[in-house]
Formats: structure tokens, C-alpha cells, sequence
């Protein structure tokens, strides 16, 4: 936080830059497939993620991209989302989730010019605009140096290829952008790249290198040659009947005339093919790391047209970009405290830096040895970067030297670490300074993990939860609810629910229904009848504990009240009407034996 407080925005996006250049030369140096076939900076739309949101788009032909952020309620896309692809990238074994461009499909090779180029045909120039764009076979696109302006996307995926050409007629009035706005951004970018401190130290290997590649494929044409001259002699000498003396001459001065030495070959030519392959990786690295850091310039301008005039809202959202792409990097802590001088302690160089600029030892006469600067109170950089530069000083700067001074046109048989001044970058270990830092972050995946697998149970469990809620609710309904049983305190109606019982009495038959309908007929009568009253609940009297069933509101007696009826319960095996009375003008009783009034108290009545 005190870091971001005092550095400038250009330094924060300097070092934004240079980790992704750095993560890019990683990343193909320890053959990250995942990471190897892109060329968009995965560090850094990673940690676009962790800020909760998105780069699309990118768009390498025309140097933009768009932005696509994550909003809690609604909006393009919702934070689940972003939750899901962080979850994702934290089960993944290689620690990424897939972006951008994928360049190992053959649908973003140079389809288009219907060749390809292999690594050792491959030149790497001194970081000119042919090295940062030119788009490769494994680049995933196609430049057409015939025309600079027509860039092509390769169709063997089977999705028609996108071209960006000049409108013509046949547009349908597709607005394009001025050529001229885009190479403005095209030359701004490669100029801010080439310029950077790292890819200029970088300049020095990739000369030699290439120097180094046009001396071997020489050496080897010649070894061919020879070879070749050689074996003609021997078919010639073959089929020469001259004599054994005469063959041996003619041998002798086929051999001298070619210069062929086979005694005592100058040069091995496998070891030359092995030499060259080392070099080749190396610039590839470099390449990878140019692709990354070209990638950051796009992604972040897209980021400060995002903001617009939100000037304070962009450098924040820099800064925690800063910070968790470095994490994403997974650099070592030398790597970083590298990077931290290169972008942020480079203001005031040393007369040893300035005098080495443009040198295979610029990056160590610029850090080595390392020192502390302070602005407002802040300490930079932090203490454990310095002691990180302190042990990368104490490691490299004799190597630097000695790689530095030797004779540039010497072939080396083999390519170390440091050749001209050029080391691959490392990934942390735990011993190191970052490591304990990205471990203790690294937890944080388990972490996420964790809390993933939590919710998932969460939801299971709620969902039998609400599972186990109906059941009880429609068992509530069943019984009449919590408060007011429907089927009594014990539920002891539950058995005789929705039950007809029936009896005759004089000339009329009556029927009462358990939670229906109390009815009068006439006897034989099997349909309709007069409603003696609906059921309205059963209760005890409060006196002698007896069960009493209710029916009301039924047919209005003529100049009488509704009918009603009241049946009195006693304890008997079946359920049945026992006698029907009326006592009162359409009010009727009846007693009726049921299980449901065999109870404790009935035992005591009787003395059980």
C-alpha cells in the first residue's frame, strides 16, 4: 500500500509490463504448453480476475481490447462468474485457466501465405518491429509482408477467418479505424517496448545469437558440401580400374582440392546442431516475453480507457494489478527485486549504468550493487527485494563480467546460463524471499476449494432441509395444523377421517361424515336429503371428559333455527352410530362407540 502511495502510475505500469514480459520467457522456458500457445500475458488476466473482471477481445492486429466487469446484481456479468473461472484456475494443476489466443491450433497459423516457418529458419533481429510483431506461424497469425496492411486469421477451425483491410464497396458500411490510428498505436507500443531497460538488455544476446546461427549454418552448409564431394570421389575411384597407387593419389588430391580434413575434423557437426538449438530457445524465450509484455501495453490501455478521467479509480486498480501479477508470475524473488530496479529505482542512473547502457551487463551495472531509496517515509525497495538483488548481484555479476569480455565471434560448443549476459528467468522456490509469500497465497486456492465444497454441501443440506419442511408441512395440513390439531390433540382422528356412518331410526335414516356433513334421509333414499349441518370440530366436556362431535349451520327449520347435530362418543371396537334422537326442535343427537374414546380416563371410569 506505502509502495503504491509513493510510486509514480508510469513506474506501476513499467513493472506491470515487465512481469509479463519476464512470465512470457518463463513460461516457454519451462514448456508451459498451456502458456506457450498463448500470447496474451495469463498473469495478468488473472489478475484482472481477482479484481472481478475481463479482458476481450484483444485483438493483436489492431492493438485494443475491451473490458467487461463483474457486477454484484445484474450488469454483463455477474461475480458467480467470476468466482467459477477463479475456482477453476485454483483446481488447475498448472495454475491457469484459458485466455485469449489459442496459438498452438493450426486455425491461427499463416494459413493464409500456405507456408511455415520452422525455428531454425527463424531470424531474431535486434528488436526491431520485425521481432515484437512479426506474427509467426507459432505467433498464431500471418503477416503478409506484401501488403502490411492485411492481416489474416487462419480458417482450419472451421470459423472464417477475420480480415482487417481497407474498406471497399462491398463493406456494407462497416466503419474501420484509419490505418493511421493504428499504426500510431502499433508504433507507440513496439517504441515503449523496445525502449524498456529489460529489452535492452536483452538486445546484446540476440545479436550475438544471431550472429553466432549465421556462422553455424555456414559451418554446417560447408561440412555438407564437403561430404557431398567426398562421396563422389569415392564413387569415381570405385569403378576406376587404374592401379591401387593411382587411386590412392587421386584420392589424396580430391581430398586436398576440397579442403576436406577428415583426420582431424575443425568442428563437430552435431555439437553445432546442438549449439544452435540452445540459442534458438533462448530467443524464443525472448520472443514469448516480448508477445507477453505487447499484451500488457494492449490490456492496460484498454484499462485506462476503461477509467476514463477516473484518474484515482485507475491507479488503484494498477496497483493490485501490480501486485497480483506478480503473484500470478510465480517469479522469483531475484526476478522481482530485478524488475523492481529496472522500473522503479532507474531514475537516477549510476555513471556504471550509463556507461554499460546497451550492454549485456546494463541490468547488473544498473542494480549492483543494490540501494535504498526513500520517498515520503517509504523504503524502496521493500527489504526483502534488497536482499534478493544482493544475492542475485553476488551471483551473477562475476559470471556478467566474465561473459561480457570474452571475444564476441568465439563459437562456444555449448550455450550456458548467462551467455551474453542473458539468464532465464526463474520460477520461486520455497527457500527464497517470494516463496514463503506465494506459498502462504497459493493456501489461499485450497481455501477457495474449501469454501466451494462447503457450499456445495451448504445447498445439499438446504435443499433436504426444505425437502424435510414440505413433508412436515403437508403432514401439518393433514393433521390440521401445529396450533389447532384438525385430528385432535393426538391426532386420534386421523384413522376415522373423511369416514361415512350410518343408522336408521324410525322412518329416516341419518348419516354423519368425519369432517363433512351431517344428513337426514327418508329410508331408501340414496341421494340428497336435508343437511342436518357441517362438521365444526370435535371437543370434551369439561365436566365428565366425554367426546362430543359437532355439526352446525345446517337447513333453517322452517320458523326454527339452522339444524345442528351432536354426537356423543363412547368406547367400542368399531365405529358406528349407536341411537339418534332429537331432543330439541332440529337439533339432534346421536351416541356412537369408537376406538378413539378407549382412553386412560375411560380405563379409570371403569376401573381397569
Amino acid at each position: 500500500k506505502d509502495i503504491g502511495r509513493v510510486a509514480t502510475f508510469e513506474e506501476i505500469r513499467t513493472l506491470i509490463v515487465t512481469t509479463c514480459h519476464l512470465a512470457g520467457e518463463l513460461a516457454d522456458a519451462n514448456g508451459d504448453d498451456h502458456s506457450r500457445n498463448k500470447s496474451t500475458c495469463l498473469p495478468l488476466r488473472l489478475a484482472g480476475l481477482d479484481l472481478a473482471f475481463v479482458w476481450e477481445d484483444e485483438d493483436i492486429v489492431e492493438y485494443k481490447a475491451t473490458i467487461r466487469r463483474a457486477e454484484a446484481n445484474g450488469g454483463d456479468m455477474m461475480l458467480p462468474e467470476v468466482a467459477e473461472l477463479l475456482v477453476k484456475n485454483a483446481q488447475n494443476g498448472n495454475g491457469m485457466v484459458t485466455f485469449g489466443r489459442d496459438d498452438s491450433k493450426g486455425s491461427s497459423a499463416g494459413s493464409a501465405s500456405g507456408s511455415s516457418t520452422s525455428n531454425n529458419e527463424r531470424d531474431y533481429d535486434a528488436y526491431g518491429d520485425d521481432d515484437y510483431h512479426r506474427y509467426h506461424d507459432d505467433d498464431g497469425y500471418h503477416h503478409d509482408e506484401d501488403d502490411e496492411e492485411d492481416y489474416h486469421r487462419g480458417e482450419d477451425d472451421g470459423v472464417e477467418g477475420r480480415a482487417v483491410v481497407a474498406a471497399d464497396e462491398d463493406d456494407q458500411g462497416a466503419e474501420l479505424e484509419s490505418d493511421e490510428n493504428k499504426e500510431a498505436r502499433r508504433a507507440a507500443i513496439t517504441s515503449s517496448i523496445a525502449s524498456a531497460r529489460l529489452s535492452a538488455s536483452r538486445s546484446p544476446f540476440v545479436s550475438q545469437a544471431n550472429a553466432l546461427k549465421e556462422k553455424i549454418d555456414s559451418l554446417l552448409t560447408e561440412s555438407e558440401d564437403n561430404a557431398t564431394d567426398g562421396e563422389d570421389v569415392d564413387e569415381k575411384i570405385e569403378n576406376d580400374d587404374e592401379k591401387e597407387e593411382s587411386t590412392t593419389t587421386k584420392k589424396e588430391d580430391a581430398e586436398e582440392a576440397s579442403g576436406a580434413d577428415t583426420e582431424d575434423p575443425a568442428f563437430d557437426p552435431q555439437s553445432l546442431q546442438m549449439t544452435r538449438g540452445a540459442l534458438d530457445r533462448r530467443l524464443q524465450h525472448i520472443q514469448k516475453g516480448t508477445s507477453f509484455a505487447t499484451s500488457a501495453m494492449v490490456l492496460l490501455n484498454a484499462l485506462e480507457d476503461d477509467h476514463g478521467d477516473d484518474h484515482g479509480g485507475l491507479k488503484q486498480d494498477m496497483i493490485n494489478l501490480a501486485v497480483m501479477t506478480i503473484y500470478h508470475s510465480q517469479l522469483g524473488a531475484g526476478d522481482i527485486a530485478e524488475l523492481f530496479y529496472l522500473a522503479m529505482m532507474g531514475s537516477d542512473p549510476s555513471p556504471a549504468a550509463e556507461e554499460s547502457e546497451g550492454t549485456c551487463a546494463s541490468i547488473y551495472s544498473a542494480i549492483c550493487p543494490p540501494t535504498v531509496e526513500r520517498r515520503s517515509g517509504v523504503e524502496l525497495p521493500p527489504s526483502l527485494l534488497i536482499e534478493a538483488a544482493k544475492t542475485r548481484c553476488g551471483e551473477r555479476v562475476a559470471i556478467v563480467a566474465t561473459e561480457c569480455s570474452g571475444d564476441s565471434s568465439y563459437l562456444p560448443s555449448s550455450i550456458s546460463d548467462g551467455f551474453s549476459g542473458y539468464f532465464v528467468p526463474q520460477q520461486f522456490s520455497e527457500n527464497d524471499a517470494l516463496g514463503k509469500v506465494y506459498v502462504a497465497m497459493n493456501s489461499l486456492s485450497a481455501l477457495v476449494d474449501t469454501v466451494s465444497e462447503t457450499e456445495r454441501n451448504k445447498l445439499d443440506r438446504d435443499s433436504a432441509l426444505n425437502e424435510t419442511r414440505n413433508k412436515l408441512r403437508n403432514l401439518e395440513d393433514k393433521i390440521g395444523g401445529r396450533d389447532e390439531p384438525k385430528y385432535g390433540a393426538d391426532g386420534e382422528l386421523y384413522g376415522i377421517r373423511d369416514s361415512c356412518h350410518a343408522m336408521e331410526s324410525g322412518k329416516y335414516e341419518y348419516e354423519v361424515c368425519i369432517f363433512q356433513k351431517a344428513t337426514q334421509r327418508d329410508k331408501g333414499q340414496k341421494t340428497g336429503g336435508t343437511n342436518l349441518g357441517l362438521w365444526a370440530g370435535m371437543s370434551r366436556d369439561e365436566e365428565t371428559g366425554q367426546r362430543v362431535m359437532k355439526w352446525n349451520k345446517g337447513t333453517k327449520c322452517w320458523n326454527g333455527p339452522a339444524r345442528s347435530a351432536t354426537v356423543y362418543l363412547t368406547c367400542g371396537a368399531e365405529t358406528k352410530l349407536l341411537t339418534a334422537d332429537e331432543p330439541s326442535t332440529c337439533e339432534y343427537a346421536f351416541t356412537m362407540e369408537s376406538h378413539i374414546a378407549c382412553d386412560d380416563e375411560f380405563k379409570q371410569e371403569l376401573g381397569l
